[in-house]
């Protein structure tokens, strides 16, 4: 797709105003590398996601790798992604996709789990199966495994084999981790992938939330990539939007680089330029006031 480019400044990470598909949107280079997206709406930052990620689709090789993320962001924009895709007439089954984390059940306390709490479940039913992925072409983490360390290593190595073309990364988690994937201060962040306990904050965050649907006390365990499969991915995509995610925006990318802020290593060596996150006006504030970011009107 063509970018109609209008530079609003002359400074060498300045902001300029592509027009898009009847979306709007100002795109600034943080100094530390990362594209900044700033939409007029949810609504655009997700589309202009879906068309940034098909993009680059249209000239990868088939069987290439996509990595896909869960929860509430990837949710709201997974069947944008998918219609966008067939208004283009991109087929989206022509590559593999796996998972950046999931999970762990053990499989003789947890029977079942919501699509929420299991990843694999969450993608098949809110991505690969209305997109029309071959089942063959999604390699998932299995999260129900009584031996978590084995299935770690297996993905890993699987992981190993693949050209990542794209990884889709979500939304940052909580305060004061903001992480990406499920990893944490404390763990070594240059594994591959890694069964872990749950940082507390994500703890505390699931436990509420299952109270609240009234679902069984989720798991504090889960395989979780590391920094290195994320920086073997050619391009890594992630969308912050809505109020809840202001303070974690701010604290990865005007904060200092931090290795208790899993955020911040987007703006470090291996990440920098292909790293491309996407915001709407709420989260996009902190931003534009941090960097005196002057935005065409």
């Amino acid at each position: 797709m063509t970018l109609t480019e209008i530079p609003i400044s002359s400074d060498a990470t300045a902001a300029f105003t592509p027009v898009i598909a009847g979306y709007r949107e100002t795109i600034f280079h943080h100094p530390d590398g990362p594209n900044i997206h700033m939409l007029q709406s949810p609504e655009a930052a997700r589309l202009a996601m879906a068309d940034d990620n098909l993009d680059i689709l249209t000239t990868a090789n088939d069987g290439d790798l996509v990595l896909l993320s869960t929860g509430n962001t990837s949710k709201a924009f997974y069947p944008v992604f998918v219609a966008r895709a067939q208004e283009r007439r991109i087929n989206l089954a022509r590559f593999r996709y796996g998972h950046i984390d999931n999970y762990v059940y053990d499989p003789l306390n947890y029977p079942f789990g919501t699509d929420n709490q299991d990843y694999e479940k969450f993608l098949r039913k809110h991505f690969i199966e209305p997109a029309g992925i071959p089942k063959d072409n999604f390699f998932p983490i299995h999260g129900y495994t009584a031996d978590p360390h084995k299935v770690a290593s297996d993905y890993d190595q699987w992981l190993e084999s693949q050209r990542i073309v794209v990884a889709i990364a979500g939304a940052f988690g909580p305060k004061p981790v903001a992480h990406f994937a499920f990893m944490k201060p404390g763990m070594n962040l240059e594994v591959g992938v890694a069964a872990i306990n749950l940082s507390g904050e994500v703890v505390r965050r699931d436990v509420t939330r299952a109270e609240e649907a009234d679902y069984p006390p989720p798991p504090t365990r889960a395989i979780t990539l590391g920094l290195r499969h994320f920086r073997r991915a050619q391009h890594i995509f992630t969308i912050n939007c809505g109020s809840e995610y202001v303070s974690r925006v701010t604290l990865a990318l005007t904060g200092p680089i931090d290795p208790r802020v899993i955020g911040t290593y987007f703006r470090t060596e291996g990440f920098g330029k292909k790293v491309n996150i996407y915001l709407d006006p709420a989260t996009a504030q902190p931003i534009i006031e941090h960097f005196s970011i002057q935005q065409e009107r």
